[in-house]
This record gives structure tokens, sequence and C-alpha cells, in this order.
């Protein structure tokens, strides 16, 4: 597969914002050059975005760099590890507002962002549910032309903090997500279950009366008279309350069900995109706590398209 277009490496380390971020840095990782820190495996797999986070706080050197020979040094580094790896080296395009390529608009409160790079037309989201962070990824193939098909592969869509700490987010399985859904429903629907289950409500009766009587015997003899009054708590199944709970784990079955059934039926999967089709689902990531902004990479053929986006 080959996409026309034009790569658009320029934007990276030209429109963003090139002071370093106050990153938690890693120990190990300080006083490391950036050549050093770019040869590190967990390092290696950042988006260019990410590792060029990284370097400008960690490495005063790397800072004082002008933008193209920073990039540059991006891009050596790239291909070094391409003929190491026996592949072909990436090219990058990072989305930034204005840039020609590149567009943003909001719905329902979330910002979408879109790159056009003929034939493709990607458009992605970021969003948080529950303990994950969710990429929703949309792609089309516009063209009418007999050419080869666009491959997305979710092995090739990854997301990494930028701040407090530049870290790459566990991707995980959408059937896992899902069955980790349906895991959770099942404790909390047996909580439920179990404690309406054994659901009593009491009943508190009075009463009250007169004894009249005569007595007789070696004493002598005589008769008496009086009022006797009290309460009686008696307990007993509250049917009415072991209904409801039962209803109540019927209801977070179902739920759950069909949470988990709309996970797995929008889930992103590999596919290829032939002339004029499109494609759309989810990507689920492990949620990295107090993330404040990222950078989604999603790699077609041998351009990395990346997108910074911030939650705050």
């Amino acid at each position: 597969m080959r996409i026309r277009g034009f790569v658009f490496a320029a934007a990276l380390l030209t429109a963003l914002d090139v002071q370093a971020q106050p990153l938690n840095i890693p120990k190990e990782w300080r006083g490391r050059s950036a050549v050093e820190l770019l040869a590190l495996p967990e390092v290696k797999q950042l988006p260019f975005v990410a590792q060029d986070q990284l370097l400008l706080a960690a490495d005063p050197e790397y800072k004082k760099l002008a933008r193209p020979a920073a990039r540059e040094l991006l891009l050596a580094q790239e291909r070094q590890g391409a003929a190491f790896e026996n592949r072909k080296p990436l090219s990058f395009f990072v989305w930034y507002q204005a840039a020609e390529g590149c567009d943003s608009f909001y719905q329902g409160g979330r910002q979408f962002f879109t790159v056009y790079y003929s034939p493709l037309v990607l458009t992605i989201a970021l969003s948080e549910y529950e303990n994950h962070t969710h990429a929703w990824v949309y792609a089309t193939n516009a063209t009418d032309s007999k050419i080869a098909g666009i491959d997305i592969l979710v092995r090739n869509i990854s997301l990494a903090s930028t701040k407090p700490r530049v870290k790459l987010c566990e991707r995980e399985d959408a059937d896992k997500v899902a069955r980790g859904f349906q895991k959770r429903a099942r404790w909390r629907a047996a909580l439920v279950g179990g404690l309406g289950g054994m659901a009593t409500k009491s009943s508190t009766t009075t009463y009250s009366g007169d004894v009249n009587g005569s007595y007789s015997g070696s004493g002598g003899s005589g008769t008496f008279n009086g009022t006797v009054s009290g309460e009686a708590v008696t307990t007993q199944p509250d049917y009415e309350a072991r209904r409801a709970a039962a209803e109540r784990v019927t209801q977070i079955r179902r739920e759950a069900a069909l949470k988990a059934n709309g996970l797995t039926q929008t889930a992103l999967r590999d596919t290829t995109i032939r002339p004029g089709e499109t494609i759309a689902g989810f990507v689920y990531f492990k949620r990295e706590k107090q993330m404040e902004t990222a950078v989604l990479r999603v790699v077609v053929g041998t351009v990395a398209f990346e997108f910074p986006v911030s939650w705050r």
C-alpha cells in the first residue's frame, strides 16, 4: 500500500510549544544525552512528539538545538532503528491547528482531530471511560481509483502520556475490557443479591388487658384484679425488599451484558479499507492517572500520524 500525499514532518518541533514541560523523569533517565535516551527500548516505542518532550526536559544540550536539527536527530534515530530491524523507516505527520491538511471540530463535548493525507482521511477523538482511555478512530479511503487498499492495524495504534510524565499507555484488547466489565458486574450483583437476600423487617405488637381472679389455700382465700400491658417485637423476611434486590441483580447483569456487547461490537478491528470505504471503531488503553497531555499515534503504511491532545 502506498499513500500519495505529502509528509508533514516539518510540523513536529516547529508548530508545537518547544519549551520543556515540567515532567516527572525517572531517575535512571536523568543526566543521559538525547542519543543515549533514544537508544532505550522504552523510549524507542514512544511517538515522536513524546520523544521530543522527554528530550527537551531531560537533556539541556538537546534543548539548545535548532528545531530542524532536533527533528533530524529524531529522524536519524528512526532510520537507524529501521535498518537494524530490517524495515522501512517511518516518516511522520503531526496534527497542528490551522496547518495544511489538518482540521478539528467539537461534537458532544469532545474534540475531534482530522488529517487529510490523500487518499486517506483520518479522524480521531480521545475520551476517558471508567478506568480506560479510549480512542475513536475513523478512516476513509477517499478515492475511486483501483489502488491497493489501506491497512488499518490495531497494533499500530498507540497512546503516550506526555505530562506530567512521559509514558507509553498499555493498549488493551476490547474483548478483555468487555470481560472485565462483566466480571465486575458479577461481583456487584452478588453483593446486591446477598444483602437483599438477608433483608428482614420487624413488626411490633402492643397488648394490654385486665387480670381478675381468686385464690384459696391453707393460708386463706381472696380475690385479685389488675391491668397488664407491653410490646412484642417479631422479625420476619422482607419479601418485598428481596424481590426488589432480585430485580436489581437482573438489571445489573443485563446492563453489563449490553455494555460488554457494545464494547466488542464497536471495537476497531484490523481491516483493509478499499477505495470508497470507511471504517470506525474504538481502541482501548489503560488510563494513566492525572494525565494532562498525551499524543495518539496511528501508523498507516510507513507514515506515523500523531495527534497531541490535552485534557486540561
